[in-house]
């Protein structure tokens, strides 16, 4: 806790010189210095106060704002995931596709191979 500086054997000396005697003087010294000790000790405790207030409003800003960014992240990812499943929808038809192609391109190749085999058998058998 800060502290006040205070001459005590000044404000004595400052009373003693107005025509108070020592012990009345001391008694107002102490008098005094209890008084600053109290409104030092009050003044701390108000602004430790404050302090939490302000931190627990801080903490609670903090946390709406990480909702809110959450909240962000959540509807971001869940538009991407959307996105990728898309997008392989969209692959795995063509991939079909290809593959369809390809049995159509070999069976055609086939057929005409078997054509080619079987016309080369009719020529060469007698």
């Amino acid at each position: 806790m800060a502290t006040v500086t205070f001459d005590a054997l000044k404000f004595v000396e400052t009373l003693e010189s107005t025509g108070i005697d020592r012990k009345q003087a001391e008694a107002f010294a102490k008098a005094v210095r209890h008084s600053q000790e109290e409104a030092l000790a009050d003044f701390a405790k108000t602004a430790q106060e404050a302090s939490v207030r302000a931190i627990s409003e801080v903490d609670s800003k903090t946390e709406k704002a990480l909702i809110k960014l959450e909240a962000k992240f959540d509807k971001r990812f869940s538009e991407t995931d959307a996105k990728i499943d898309r997008l392989e929808q969209r692959l795995d038809m063509r991939i079909d596709s290809i593959r369809k192609d390809i049995i159509i391109w070999l069976g055609g190749l086939l057929i005409g191979g078997f054509v080619m085999l079987g016309g080369m058998l009719v020529k060469l058998l007698p």
